[in-house]
Formats: C-alpha cells, structure tokens, sequence
C-alpha cells in the first residue's frame, strides 16, 4: 500500500471538511471518498478500501455508523451506515499552527512573555528564528507516521526523538549536539519511510542555522 494513497485520502476527508456547510456534512459516505479519490487521484476502490482501513485502525480518520431501522412487509429491519471524517489527529495535520488543543505542555509558564517564540501545533513552543526548522521536523515526523514499513513500536521512538529535536527550538540558542544526534538516528527510519527527501531538507535547514 503506497503512503501516497494514504495521503490522498486524508486530501479528500480534509476537502469535505473545509467545504462543509455544517458540522453533520463534514463526515462522508464511501462512494463520496471513492468518487473524489477517482476524479483527483486516480485511485481505484480496493486502493481507496485498504488506504482507508489502515487509516481509521492508526487511529487517523473516524468512522461514524449511523443507526437505521426500515421496515418491509410490517417487519422493521434494523441497518446501519458508515461515515468517515478526519480524526483529532488528523485533522492536525493541516491545522498544525492552531494554538487551540486540548492539553498544554507550558502550564504554568506564560508563554506570552517570553520574547520571540509561538505556540504551534500540540502545544509546543518554537522561537521564531527556527519555525521553518520546526515545520520541516513536524513534516519528516508524520511523513513517518505514516509509513507502513515501519512498526507502530519504531514509529513512536522516532516520534519521540524529533520531539526532542523540536523542543530545543524553543530556545534562543538550541543545543545543536542534541539536534544532530536526533537527525542521525531518525535517518534510518526516514529512508524506510520513503521521506529521505524531508530528512535532507531539515539537515539543510540545521546546517545553514547553526
């Protein structure tokens, strides 16, 4: 199962959501997902099928099953319809600047005045100087999350290195050391993932900072 498709369907789940008129449109039957991955993507309905169920299981997509009853020849038949919109998590994927979460990692710590920095993403500070450092990080980070190469167990570890990595640009001055040695054990599971190409990018960023 290739991650592009993956991608592609969390694409169509985000379109609905920003075109939705209200809150019970935002989540879609399949034949929408099926029909807009077709006319988008090029995707056909077993690529659709699987990236969706792999999807829902990581725990990025909600399926909502809507209750139904009908009745024919005076016996009511109870019957049920799946619908799918982006979970919490993902819909963090495109609201990854949003200082609206549910947990604080700063409680306690007044973040406005401290000079220099913003809040982004699950709460978590980055100074200025280094947002676009950040930003590459987040993306080599879900890129990898994604990946179906890599185990739920070697996800969560490099997960937790890039956060690493990520909490030092709160600083003025990051320890680069620290940095560094992030970079150089997520390499790895970067090539694996396919996103060798982000994992570049961020040295280049690092590089041309410190």
């Amino acid at each position: 199962m290739s991650d592009d498709h993956k991608q592609n369907i969390l694409d169509t789940l985000d379109h609905f959501r920003q075109s939705a008129r209200s809150i019970s449109s935002i989540a879609v039957g399949i034949r929408d997902i099926q029909r807009y991955a077709k006319e988008n993507f090029g995707m056909k309905q077993p690529e659709v099928a699987t990236a969706l169920d792999y999807l829902i299981q990581h725990g990025w997509i909600d399926e909502i099953r809507e209750e139904r009853t009908f009745t024919r020849g005076g016996t009511t038949i109870p019957t049920s319809q799946s619908k799918y919109k982006l979970s919490a998590s993902g819909i963090s994927i495109y609201d990854s600047d949003s200082r609206f979460n549910t947990l604080n990692r700063y409680s306690g710590i007044n973040i406005e005045n401290v000079g220099g920095v913003v809040v982004v993403g699950n709460n978590n500070v980055v100074n200025n100087k280094y947002r676009d450092l950040y930003t590459q990080l987040d993306a080599l980070e879900k890129k990898i999350k994604l990946a179906d190469k890599l185990s739920d167990k070697e996800k969560l570890d490099v997960a937790a290195d890039i956060q690493t990595a990520k909490d030092q640009l709160s600083k003025d001055s990051p320890n680069r050391s620290i940095i560094s040695a992030v970079m150089t054990t997520v390499r790895g599971a970067s090539e694996i993932a396919g996103a060798i190409d982000l994992w570049e990018k961020a040295s280049e960023f690092i590089n041309n900072l410190f």
